[in-house]
């Protein structure tokens, strides 16, 4: 009987399941993080010109992107997204800089990509406050994100369900 009883304890442990998903894995999937030159490209409209290394000159404007889509079976609980490589947002001087992105959720592994800008001389860098925009559900329909987070915690997408419909990305400069 104490094995038995030991037995159900040790099955009934393991059969408890958390609700987990997961973050930018169908092989269809854009990458995680990009950046673009924003001066020579001007905005975005169809094909924008997204690259995980580009060129800039000084004084010219930097966008990065954050790519997000929910590619599990369950809701994407308390999504974030976050910007790192910088000190806060900013960047001392420096000729090449590498940017991360990571799309994080309280019941997902974290999705992280980087992108690399070649500056043509020793320049730095700063992030433009209140330029956070986000695009939900493959929308073209933009909103303004608080960026308060956008360099620590991460800045907060709420809940995202499954699936393509869902997909989304975040803008900064």
């Amino acid at each position: 009987i104490k094995i038995l009883v030991l037995g159900m304890v040790f099955f009934a442990g393991t059969g408890v399941a958390f609700a987990s998903t997961s973050i930018n894995t169908n092989a269809l999937d854009l990458p995680t993080f990009r950046a673009r030159n924003h001066t020579d490209l001007g905005p975005c409209v169809d094909a924008c010109g997204w690259s995980t290394s580009i060129n800039a000159d000084a004084a010219e404007t930097v966008s990065v992107i954050i790519y997000y889509h929910n590619s599990g079976d369950e809701v994407a609980d308390n999504m974030t997204v976050k910007i790192g490589g910088t000190d806060g947002g900013e960047i001392d001087t420096a000729t090449t800089v590498t940017l991360t992105g990571t799309v994080d959720a309280d019941n997902a592994s974290p999705s992280t990509g980087s992108a690399t800008i070649h500056l043509s001389s020793a320049q730095s860098m700063s992030y433009i406050d209140n330029t956070l925009i986000y695009y939900p559900d493959q929308g073209d329909t933009y909103y303004s994100l608080s960026d308060a987070n956008l360099f620590t915690t991460g800045a907060s997408l709420g809940d995202i369900g499954t699936g393509w419909t869902h997909q989304g990305t975040v803008v900064a400069k």
